[in-house]
């Protein structure tokens, strides 16, 4: 019976430890996300697109963004490491975007390649210096580099 107990307990400690571990994997992996990277758009092929933004909210030092990202030609499920790039006359930086489906998006424009054409993206301002910056989105497609611009900008307070 003391051993069953003694187990339990040794048991029970362990999922505790797992727990806290966890929780600190995940807060570092949060903070890692909202860390810019240093990004030089020159190192990329330029290409036009098409996009829209259906949500921006600027809540204090956050901003987060939703919309929708197109080329002619690409399908959007293939278009990889697809990142969010502020850029101004000092530095660009850039953040990964979360893919979402977007079936209104490949059914307004009839082509089912635009149906992962979703994207949200949250930038945390407090890593930046203010300013206004212009908004790229950078991605690989058929093992190329790519960057568009965005024709959108933003301030950064």
């Amino acid at each position: 019976m003391v051993k069953d107990k003694k187990l339990y307990e040794f048991n029970q400690v362990r999922i505790f430890f797992i727990i806290i571990f966890c929780s600190v994997v995940s807060l570092l992996f949060y903070v890692y996300m909202g860390l810019p990277r240093n990004v030089a758009i020159s190192d990329y092929e330029k290409i036009e697109s098409q996009s829209a933004f259906d949500v921006e909210n600027h809540n204090g030092k956050v901003v987060s963004f939703s919309g929708w990202f197109t080329v002619n030609g690409q399908d959007s499920s293939r278009q990889l490491k697809k990142e969010m790039v502020l850029s101004n006359e000092d530095s660009s930086y850039s953040y990964p975007v979360r893919y979402i489906d977007r079936p209104d998006v490949a059914g307004s424009f009839k082509d089912n390649q635009f149906w992962r054409a979703g994207f949200a993206c949250q930038i945390n301002g407090r890593f930046l210096k203010k300013g206004k910056y212009r908004l790229y989105m950078k991605y690989v497609y058929n093992n190329k580099n790519y960057v568009s611009d965005l024709k959108r900008e933003i301030q950064v307070r």
